[in-house]
């Protein structure tokens, strides 16, 4: 979807983790101060050094958010940075406070955790560390905090077991997060890529600023229908098995393979991905195409069922970058989808590469005034289609 202009004007929501942090940073830092001022009323002595402390936290996480804001972007260092300004300037307050500063015990948790959700689980275990070691310098050497040392100990138990807790539960999280990306973009039968993943990837090649040539297959195995008829919904789901495991073999590792949909697998073939190919996209295109042909052809049984089953293939070729027009992929990929019903009418087994004109997009004999007419006498415009195909340079069939 393309902003209108009053749109591109508008900020974003900034999703840099590390603005968020500062952001909360200064806010607390804020709220010590109120902090500090009753601390320093309550004992007069302690006030100059807690002001102190205080007010050259407030700079340095000023100084921090305004450096984030102008160079936002994830920065280790400054991660680092923040966190150990965090826990020792807090130990230092805390430290000359003694028990009247109880109430900023809350930030040492409060900042691993925030770290640990922000920054990932080697954060977290940084941070609580910090964390930890504040705690315990309290308890054994402020004086302040003499007294009170079963509260601290009870202080640093928790901390850690919150600590470790909290990384139990963020590996956990991320390992359902993955799971759920995995669903997300992956067929469930086959555990190919789905049409989701074919598209965004497809979509990423699309628009890349370098030169490059993409051909595109879209594959429909023929005789697929009478062994899933015949032999039950299992043995139809064990052939597409064995498609996939067949098509995986006579592609590279740099290709994409997927799954869009019941009997139909699409590839992209990435001609700038091994420049020892030695050939041009359009001819490893075909040698692909024979080959996967010759290949799904020599699939002769299905869980011990005898099997017919051949491929119709359709192929779409493009050049990207420094295009003034660049294809859509749902351009491409209908592109290909069309010519393998041209192949598909041609008989089993066969490849057809997609035209430059408008007319096999739609399977159409006539192409009036920019609308190609189909078959079953329905109107669609290709004017901006066939333009941005030509200015690619969509290879001809031969």
């Amino acid at each position: 979807m393309r902003l209108l202009p009053a749109d591109r004007n508008r900020p974003r929501r900034r999703p840099d983790t590390e603005y968020d942090q500062a952001r909360l940073r200064v806010v607390i830092v804020c709220l010590l101060l109120l902090n500090t001022a009753w601390v320093a009323a309550q004992n007069p002595a302690i006030g100059a050094r807690i002001w102190g402390i205080n007010l050259f936290s407030a700079c340095f996480s000023v100084i921090l958010f305004t450096r984030i804001s102008r160079l936002p972007g994830a920065s280790p260092r400054r991660r680092v940075i923040g966190a150990i300004h965090d826990n020792v300037t807090l130990t230092a307050w805390l430290y000359t406070c003694g028990p009247l500063g109880a109430l900023a015990l809350f930030i040492y948790p409060f900042v691993t955790v925030g770290n640990g959700f922000r920054y990932g689980v080697r954060y977290l275990a940084w941070s609580g560390f910090l964390g930890a070691l504040g705690i315990g310098v309290l308890v054994a050497a402020a004086p302040g905090w003499a007294e009170y040392g079963p509260i601290g100990a009870g202080v640093l138990i928790s901390h850690i077991v919150v600590t470790v807790y909290t990384g139990v539960l963020l590996r956990r999280l991320y390992q359902t997060q993955a799971q759920l990306a995995t669903l997300a973009t992956r067929d469930v039968l086959t555990g190919l890529p789905n049409r989701r993943f074919f598209m965004d990837r497809l979509a990423r090649m699309v628009v890349a600023p370098e030169r490059r040539e993409l051909a595109c297959l879209y594959l429909d195995i023929d005789g697929f229908k009478a062994v899933n008829d015949c032999y039950g919904h299992k043995s139809g789901d064990e052939l597409l098995h064995q498609v996939g495991a067949a098509v995986l073999g006579c592609i590279r590792t740099s290709d994409v393979l997927a799954r869009v949909g019941g009997d139909e697998f699409t590839v992209i073939l990435d001609g700038s991905a091994n420049p020892d190919v030695g050939q041009a996209i359009s001819d490893h295109a075909r040698a692909v195409a024979d080959r996967i042909i010759t290949a799904i052809e020599g699939i002769r049984s299905v869980d011990g069922h005898p099997v017919d089953i051949s491929v119709s293939i359709g192929i779409a070729v493009v050049t990207t970058g420094g295009v003034e027009m660049p294809v859509l992929p749902d351009e491409l990929l209908k592109a290909a989808d069309d010519a393998m019903y041209v192949a598909k009418r041609s008989g089993r087994g066969h490849s057809h590469f997609a035209d430059r004109t408008p007319a096999p997009f739609m399977h159409s004999a006539a192409v009036v005034e920019g609308a190609s007419v189909a078959p079953d006498g329905v109107e669609i415009a290709m004017g901006q289609i066939a333009t941005r195909m030509a200015a690619h340079g969509a290879v001809m069939t031969g």
